[in-house]
C-alpha cells in the first residue's frame, strides 16, 4: 500500500491545484482536493479472462485450535472453494474487505485486520487486487466498478446460499472503499437485500470527488454506513459519506505524521486503516464529539457539544451526524474522554510539547 502512496504522490500532485494548508479562515479559498475530477473514469470497463484469473479473494479462519488458516482462490472459483471449507460457516458473522490501490494481502496491516476478526469469531474474505488495481490510477478507478461487481456477485450467492444479510459486514480502504460499496450496491440491485454494515476507512478522493453520491460510497448502501476520515484534501474526500462520519483530528491531517512533512499526507491517509486496528481492539476508547458541520470538525471547534460517539463495532447509529475523533500521537492512539478538551487537541499540544523551552538554542 505504501509503494501506491509514494507513487501517486509523485505522479498527481504535481498536476493538482489543491491546498494542503490547514484552512483557518474560509476567506482563503476551499480546497477543491487532489484531481477532483478525471475525463473517462465513468466509461464502462470488463476483465479479459486472463486479468480476471489474476483477481484473487483470500479467506481467513481459525482452527478449533486456534490456529489461523489462509487459503486463496481466483474470485470465480471463489465460492465453489469455500462452501466446501469445513472452517467457513455461512450461519457466523461474516466480513468482506476491499483493499487499497496498489494494496495486497500480504500487507501488514491488512493482515492485522483479517486477524482482528477471525479473533472475533468472522468469516474473513478479503480482495486481492494488487495485480488488477495496480495500473495508473485513473484506469484502476475505471475497473473499480468492474471490481466492485464481481466482489457484488459472490455477495449473492452467499446469500441465496444462507448467509444472512443481518451477519454481513462490509468493509473497505481507500479506492477499496468505492469497490466494497459497488459490490453493495449489486446485492441490492439483484436481491434487494441490504449488508448490516459498510465502513469506508479514508474513502478515497482523486477522481472520486465530483462523482454523483449515489455512484460512489453512499449511506444508501447498507443498513448502517459510517465512515473514517483522515485526509480529507489530498487522498481522501471531505464529502460526508455515511449516517455517521468520523473526522480524525479534523481529518486533514494526522499529527503522528509531523515530524516528517514529506510524509505527511501519504502517512495520513494509510492512517485510517491504522487507526481501525485498533478500533477494533478497543471498541470502547475512540470517542469522537459531534460537530455542527465538517468545517467545524476540520478546525477543532466541536469540544462545546455534549453529544459522543464511539467509532467502530460500537457506533450508535440512532445519533447520526459529523464527529471529531481525537486521538493520541502514540500507540495505541485512543484518547478517550481526555482528548474531549481543548487543550488536548493534539495539533496544538504537539507543537507545545516541540517548543517547551523558554529560551531554544540552535
Amino acid at each position: 500500500m505504501k509503494e501506491f502512496l509514494i507513487i501517486i504522490t509523485l505522479t498527481l500532485v504535481g498536476t493538482s491545484t489543491c491546498l494542503i494548508d490547514r484552512i483557518a479562515n474560509p476567506d482563503l479559498g476551499v480546497s477543491s482536493g487532489l484531481l477532483p475530477y478525471c475525463p473517462g473514469v465513468e466509461k464502462n470497463s470488463t476483465f479479459t479472462r486472463e486479468t480476471l484469473n489474476r483477481f484473487h479473494m483470500r479467506i481467513y479462519s481459525l482452527t478449533e485450535h486456534g490456529v489461523e488458516i489462509q487459503k486463496d482462490y481466483p474470485i470465480e472459483s471463489f465460492f465453489t472453494h469455500i462452501v466446501r471449507d469445513k472452517l467457513f460457516d455461512l450461519k457466523k458473522k461474516t466480513v468482506v474487505y476491499a483493499e487499497a490501490y496498489y494494496d495486497s494481502t500480504f500487507d501488514p496491516l491488512n493482515k492485522k485486520i483479517a486477524s482482528l476478526y477471525c479473533n472475533m469469531g468472522y468469516n474473513v474474505l478479503i480482495s486481492e487486487t494488487l495485480t488488477v488495481l495496480s495500473r495508473h490510477y485513473p484506469k484502476s478507478v475505471r475497473l473499480s466498478r468492474a471490481v466492485g461487481l464481481k466482489i457484488g456477485e459472490l455477495l449473492v450467492k452467499l446469500v441465496d446460499n444462507g448467509l444472512d444479510v443481518a451477519n454481513l459486514e462490509l468493509v473497505g480502504m481507500s479506492i477499496g472503499a468505492h469497490v466494497i460499496s459497488y459490490a453493495a450496491k449489486h446485492l441490492i440491485a439483484v436481491r434487494g437485500k441490504k449488508a448490516f454494515k459498510l465502513t469506508g476507512l479514508d474513502p478515497a478522493g482523486p477522481c472520486f470527488r465530483n462523482q454523483p453520491p449515489d455512484e460512489i460510497f453512499s449511506s444508501q448502501d447498507a443498513e448502517r454506513v459510517s465512515a473514517i476520515h483522515t485526509n480529507i484534501d489530498v487522498f481522501g474526500m471531505s464529502r460526508a459519506f455515511g449516517q455517521v462520519d468520523f473526522y480524525v483530528n479534523g481529518g486533514e491531517f494526522q499529527p503522528g505524521a509531523l515530524p516528517d512533512p514529506v510524509c505527511l499526507a501519504v502517512c495520513s491517509h494509510i492512517k485510517a486503516l491504522e487507526y481501525y486496528t485498533h478500533i477494533l481492539q478497543y471498541p470502547r476508547s475512540f470517542i469522537g464529539v459531534k460537530c455542527d458541520s465538517i468545517q467545524d470538525a476540520r478546525l477543532s471547534k466541536c469540544f462545546g457539544n455534549k453529544e459522543r460517539n464511539l467509532a467502530g463495532p460500537l457506533t450508535d447509529f440512532s445519533k447520526p451526524g459529523i464527529y471529531y475523533l481525537p486521538t493520541k500521537l502514540e500507540y495505541p492512539y485512543y484518547a478517550g474522554e481526555e482528548g474531549l478538551v481543548p487543550e488536548n487537541e493534539p495539533f496544538e499540544k504537539y507543537t507545545l510539547q516541540v517548543n517547551s523551552e523558554d529560551v531554544y538554542v540552535a
